[in-house]
Order: structure tokens, then sequence, then C-alpha cells
């Protein structure tokens, strides 16, 4: 179930009210159970992906499906940073134009 920990089948409630699910394959980790190596996911990336999703779940890539699939895992937290790093820039420029225009403004009025 999806509900309850893999390993020792208590669910959320039982656990301190969050289990960890991994989203490449169907495993339940309660905290006593969490793999020492993970992949924490963005709780919005998850929530856009699969819509309404409970707030006592959070979603993973466990230690065996990133030996699996490395590269995968890698190239998207790399593709998530490049998206970060090039919002993060238009950001700036807007920014920085803002106080361009509102510098000339100042300077016109005077």
């Amino acid at each position: 179930s999806q509900h309850c920990c893999s390993f020792c089948s208590c669910n959320a409630i039982m656990k301190g009210s969050l289990l960890f699910r991994c989203n490449s394959c169907p495993k339940v980790f309660c905290y006593d159970h969490l793999p020492s190596e993970f992949q924490p996911l963005d709780w919005n990336d998850i929530s856009a992906e699969h819509g309404n999703i409970s707030r006592s779940t959070e979603y993973i890539i466990c230690n065996q499906c990133m030996e699996k699939q490395p590269k995968k895992y890698l190239a998207k937290g790399q593709q998530k940073w490049e998206r970060d790093q090039e919002r993060n820039q238009r950001r700036s420029e807007r920014n920085q134009r803002k106080v361009k225009q509102e510098s000339a403004a100042v300077t016109n009025q005077t």
C-alpha cells in the first residue's frame, strides 16, 4: 500500500504524520526506514505532476532507483538548476531595467 511503510507497515499517523514515497518505484518509507541516501523532490513539482497530494507524504527518489538510473536523476537536477539560474538571471535583468527607468524618471523631474 502507498499509505504504509513498505518495511514495517506503519502508517503516517503511527510514525509522526509523515511518510516518504519514492516517485520512481512503489516503495514507501517511514522515518525509521528512510534510506541514508535519497534525493528529495520539490513538493510543488510533484503536486503539479500528480495533482492534489497529501501533505503527510514527502516525495523522494530512493537510493535503489538512483543507482539504477543515476544519469536520469542527476540530469533532472541539473536541468532544474539551469532553469532556476535562467529564471534568476531574467529576474535580475528586469530589476536592473526597472531601477534604470526609475532613476531616469527622477533625473528628468529635476
